[in-house]
């Protein structure tokens, strides 16, 4: 059942932000995108990689919900990327 109440508590437990300190980051040769390992043991993957994202080891990130499913990075600089949890 769409917009049903089942459907309420399917989007009410997962978190609107995170926010978490990178552990370690990756590139991808294929495409250029960085991959980021946060200390709550979560991976992010950029979705198109951006010529700027200043981002480094020990900064405290943001990840927010965003429309249609989407998640933002956000770095300490206030610049934002499109991510994708891989893990």
């Amino acid at each position: 059942m769409r917009n049903g109440p089942l459907d309420e508590r399917k989007y009410a437990a997962a978190p609107k932000e995170i926010t978490a300190t990178v552990s370690l980051i990756e590139m991808r040769r294929s495409n250029g995108a960085l991959v980021v390992s946060l200390d709550n043991d979560q991976v992010w993957m950029q979705n198109q990689p951006t010529e700027y994202f200043p981002l480094k080891v020990g900064d405290t990130v943001r990840i927010r919900s965003a429309a249609l499913g989407s998640f933002m990075m956000f770095a300490p600089s206030k610049r934002a990327t499109r991510v994708t949890r891989i893990r």
